[in-house]
């Protein structure tokens, strides 16, 4: 089974770096690591976000410019079996706690509870037929208590 992750749509009021770059890459490769199997066949996961990279290291073996014995050959790169669709949706929220005062000789300062949720919707789809041949959605979220 070859698959390829061909969407990732990332919504949501999310702040701090640009989650629709680096969450694409990040779960390709987890996939990645993950060393899935099917049926006791292991999954081959195929490059499409950064395909341009590999046919541009193509492109540039037939430019003369490479020895052709080590060049990256032209129309090896596989086709995928089934595709991985999926949307993100990542929020971000930083509420004011209600500390303040003093409580058994401890001062007790107001701060800030810093939140964040991702929520995956994901779909697997068979590439010849276009069945959605497996769904699943899954989701997580953190707080932390920070300085005012």
């Amino acid at each position: 089974m070859r698959v390829a992750v061909v969407r990732l749509e990332v919504t949501g009021n999310y702040c701090g770096g640009d989650v629709r770059q680096w969450l694409p890459d990040y779960f390709t490769s987890r996939i990645c690591e993950a060393g899935w199997q099917v049926n006791g066949e292991t999954v081959e996961v195929l490059e499409r976000n950064n395909i341009d990279d590999v046919i541009r290291e193509q492109d540039f073996g037939r430019s003369g410019r490479v020895d052709p014995a080590t060049a990256a050959p032209v129309g090896k790169i596989h086709g995928a079996t089934h595709l991985i669709q999926l949307t993100a949706r990542v929020s971000t929220e930083d509420v004011v706690a209600g500390l303040g005062g003093s409580w058994g000789g401890w001062n007790l300062e107001g701060g800030r509870v810093a939140k964040a949720s991702v929520v995956l919707n994901g779909r697997i789809v068979n590439a010849a037929t276009g069945a959605i041949v497996a769904v699943g959605i899954t989701g997580k979220s953190k707080s932390r208590l920070t300085d005012a």
